[in-house]
């Protein structure tokens, strides 16, 4: 595991108390406004906070950087952010728990997305996400926001390229299957995944907003799956997306 760059706020309920739960090295300073803490939220965050070794202060404001956020009246400052690295994701992969289900994404660039990705990928337990180096959106307070907190409880794993993910491939068996616009029905293809790999570890493949998988990374994902989708709708969101094809693919670790 390594510790990407941090010093940034995360802001919001979910998120701050999330990361107190799941994730309280990271934190090092907690920041409220009581008059905007209701009672309940107050004694669930004073259960949380009871033994955590990082600084809590009640404030007239929250920072001015996040006054255009919808704050719920509380923030923290996190130090870092810990992601997994690629020996971590070959153990993962030569020891799997179960059969499970991945989401390798290549570029995705909105954060906004990649935090609905993140909580798509917590409801329905998807072993980890897996991200390049370079042409994705780091996690920031608005990863956070977007996934609920599920940043925190989400195993993300970063390579130096999505293009070396093939490469890594070298445990048990693992299925990349690609979103692609001509590639088959999704629900169809699942099926016969499901039949031809009835213990593969599948990774979901997801091109970035607008430009799709790269074509050299393409080039190496043996199987395409579509949403079908009425006349007049060309494509959807990545995050719904995502979320279509982690619900339809719990089918393939059942």
């Amino acid at each position: 595991m390594k510790e990407k760059k941090g010093n940034f706020w995360i802001w919001g309920l979910h998120s701050v108390l999330s990361a107190v739960e799941r994730r309280p090295e990271i934190i090092s300073e907690i920041q409220f406004i009581d008059a905007e803490i209701s009672d309940a939220t107050r004694r669930r965050m004073d259960a949380l906070l009871g033994n955590k070794h990082f600084q809590i202060q009640s404030v007239a404001s929250l920072p001015r950087a996040l006054d255009e956020h919808r704050c719920q009246g509380v923030a923290a400052n996190i130090k870092y952010f810990p992601m997994f690295n690629e020996s971590d994701l070959q153990n993962a992969f030569h020891n799997p728990e179960k059969i499970n289900q991945w989401i390798l994404l290549d570029g995705i660039e909105d954060p906004r997305n990649f935090g609905a990705i993140l909580r798509s990928a917590a409801a329905f337990g998807v072993s980890g996400v897996i991200v390049g180096e370079k042409f994705q959106a780091p996690v920031n307070g608005v990863v956070s926001q977007a996934s609920a907190g599920t940043c925190f409880s989400t195993p993300i794993y970063e390579i130096t390229s999505t293009l070396k993910l093939p490469d890594l491939l070298n445990g048990p068996e693992v299925v990349l299957v690609g979103l692609d616009r001509a590639g088959r029905d999704v629900a169809q293809s699942i099926s016969d995944l499901k039949s031809r790999h009835p213990k593969a570890q599948v990774i979901w493949v997801l091109g970035a907003e607008g430009k799709g998988i790269h074509s050299r990374l393409k080039q190496r994902v043996p199987n395409f799956v579509s949403i079908p989708m009425t006349n007049g709708v060309e494509s959807l969101n990545a995050s719904v997306a995502a979320g279509i094809v982690l619900y339809l693919g719990q089918g393939l670790t059942a």
